[in-house]
This record gives structure tokens, C-alpha cells and sequence, in this order.
């Protein structure tokens, strides 16, 4: 009777965070966040909508030359680019028929090299471009991370055309102990999952969580009336730069296009900007909260490549109320902001093309 007593509880928590809980975006795993089925059944209706077949090419497929017929785009990114299956905006840009994408792959992010800035000197400095051809190479790099992506020896990393082949047909690591660790994990959930839920009453972070969530004076998203982001979003170096750090990238970029001009490339850098810096004018009381500038800094650089502002395109998305521009438990753009970014990247294409 008494062993009853005790596991009764134990069970019907368990059942509580089993029908309640279910992990899916980074923000709504870190958190424990429950997230209501109207908004999951909204975010499969948007995803299916958008999640064609892929139309890109990956790095690995492509010939050397390329179609005289088309304008062939590389795009080297970090998970807005590779991560979010058919629906990003690599996959409907590709969706142009005047337009040749490719991808540098997950595969490659995993392989070889994951820092975007890093993975496109080290193809400049293999001689990738002196054989494979190329209209334009975007950039992508997000918010959060992009200034330490500099911290490297840029310029003297390589990636050689030959490693490119032998290390896609090497095997992925496997971990033998995954069963272990998948059974503590979900211990850890368990105990996590009421452990922020409650602490969240009392503090942003749940006291020490990964994840802020912010009160909103006005919801950006069909479902959710507050703001989660990753607590590496206000990080004072990443939420406010020094001018110096950033000039100092911007160079680094500025040297990278230089380089590709002599291949006749051009090169366009985007940076995805961070739902705290993209969402803090709606948050409550955000006086009480530090006020990002990177994009006020960054912006008053001036620079001697192509740049998609990405922050301005998606505030002025927001100043007019569009909604789900990113998920409310991700820290990614949706379906809505992948197009949003998709077609303003199409435009700076074809302005560029009639510029030549």
C-alpha cells in the first residue's frame, strides 16, 4: 500500500508531461515549453505548404561548368541555410527558373567545416573557384554567433578539393552509448520540464535555463503571448558589439569578395538577426532589459560587398503586423520569413544582374 502511495504521484506526473509536453522547436526543447496543438497543427499546415522537393543542388552534385543560361548562386550558411528542410529560403529561391542553387550541405557543416566565414576562405584558399563556376556566393551567418566565427585564422585556412570527396564518403561517429544517454535524457526532461515550468512564474530564465522568455505587449505569433529566446542572444558582446570587432569583420568579408571578383563573383553577405533584437521593441518593460545595437553598428560600416539587410526587411515585415515570421519555439524563421527572405534575395540578384 505504501509503494502505491508513493509511485501514484510519480505516474500521473510522468502522464502530465507526456500529453502535455511535446519537444519539437530548439527553444521549446531547451525550455520545457508546452506549446498548445492549435499551434502545432498551425506550424504543419505552414510547413507543408512550403516543404516541396528539393530543387537545390548540394556542393557535391554539381559539374564545373556551369549553365550559360542560368545565374548558379553558392550558398554557405550555418542551419537557417542547411537546416530547415525543403521550405527554407535556399529551396524556393531554387524554385527560380533562371536561377542554379547550391548548397553547401549539412553533410559538409558536419564533415569539414561548420563556421560558415571559415568554410568559404578555405574554399578561395583550396582553389575551389579556380575550377568550379559561380555567378555570386551568399554569406549567411546569424546574429548570435557571427562575430566569433572571426575569432579564426581565416586567412590561412584550407579546404582541399580532394578532402571535400574523402571525407563525404567517410562514415558518420555513432555514439555506442546512445541508449544510456537516451534514458538519462529523458530522465532530465522529466525533472526539467516542472522545474522550469514553475520557475518561470518567478524568473525569465527559470533562474538557470537556456532560454528567456519575455512578456509581450503585442504577440508576433498566431499562437504565444510571450517571446522565448536563447540566452546567447544577450550576450553583451553579440548584443552589442565594439565598432572595432565589427570593423574588423567586415574587412575580413570585404577581402573574401575581393578575392571572388577575380573569378568574376560576386559575393552577398546576410546576417539573420536574433528574436530578441528582431522582437524587443514588443517586449514589456523592455526598458528593464539591455537594448540590442549590433544592427545600428553594423549598419553604419560602410563595406566593399553586397549585403541583404536582413533586419531592416524583416522590421518592416513586423511594423506591419505580419505574424510568424519566425516559429514561437524556434529560434529560426519560418516558412512566412524564409520567403519573406527568398524574394528579397531574388531581387538583389537581379539588380546586380542588370548592373553587370
Amino acid at each position: 500500500m505504501n509503494l502505491v502511495f508513493f509511485i501514484t504521484p510519480i505516474v500521473i506526473m510522468v502522464l502530465i508531461k507526456q500529453i502535455y509536453y511535446v519537444p519539437s522547436g530548439d527553444l521549446g526543447r531547451l525550455s520545457k515549453t508546452i506549446v498548445s496543438k492549435k499551434y502545432r497543427d498551425f506550424e504543419s499546415k505552414v510547413i507543408s505548404e512550403f516543404n516541396d522537393k528539393r530543387k537545390f543542388k548540394l556542393l557535391t552534385e554539381i559539374q564545373e561548368k556551369k549553365d550559360e543560361n542560368k545565374t548558379r548562386v553558392l550558398i554557405i550558411g550555418d542551419s537557417f541555410s542547411s537546416g530547415q528542410g525543403n521550405y527554407g529560403f535556399v529551396n524556393q529561391l531554387a524554385e527560380v527558373k533562371e536561377l542554379e542553387i547550391v548548397l553547401y550541405q549539412d553533410l559538409l557543416r558536419k564533415k569539414i567545416e561548420e563556421n560558415p566565414t571559415l568554410a568559404l576562405s578555405g574554399l578561395i584558399n583550396g582553389g575551389y573557384f579556380n575550377k568550379y563556376e559561380f555567378d555570386y556566393v551568399v554569406l549567411q551567418n546569424v546574429e548570435r554567433y557571427y562575430l566569433q566565427r572571426f575569432d579564426k585564422d581565416i586567412d590561412n585556412f584550407i579546404i582541399h578539393l580532394d578532402s571535400i570527396e574523402n571525407k563525404i564518403r567517410e562514415p558518420l561517429n555513432t555514439n555506442p552509448n546512445s541508449l544510456k544517454e537516451s534514458f538519462s535524457e529523458e530522465l532530465n526532461d522529466f525533472m526539467l520540464f516542472y522545474q522550469f515550468n514553475f520557475s518561470y512564474q518567478l524568473n525569465n530564465r527559470a533562474f538557470d535555463s537556456d532560454v528567456y522568455k519575455f512578456p509581450l505587449s503585442n504577440s508576433p505569433f498566431s499562437y504565444g503571448n510571450d517571446l522565448l529566446v536563447y540566452y546567447h542572444d544577450l550576450v553583451e558582446r553579440k548584443l552589442s558589439p565594439s565598432i572595432e570587432d565589427l570593423r574588423k569583420s567586415v574587412t575580413v568579408i570585404n577581402q573574401m569578395s575581393k578575392k571572388l571578383r577575380t573569378f568574376n563573383i560576386d559575393l552577398i553577405s546576410i546576417i539573420a538577426p536574433d528574436k530578441y533584437d528582431m522582437y524587443y521593441s514588443l517586449i514589456k518593460k523592455k526598458e528593464n532589459f539591455p537594448k540590442p545595437t549590433f544592427f545600428k553598428q553594423y549598419n553604419s560600416i560602410s563595406k566593399d560587398h553586397i549585403e541583404l539587410d536582413c533586419f531592416k526587411i524583416l522590421s518592416d515585415s513586423v511594423s506591419y503586423n505580419l505574424k510568424d515570421i519566425y516559429f514561437y519555439d524556434n529560434t529560426h524563421w519560418s516558412p512566412t520569413g524564409h520567403e519573406i527572405i527568398s524574394k528579397n534575395l531574388e531581387k538583389l540578384i537581379n539588380k546586380t544582374n542588370a548592373q553587370h
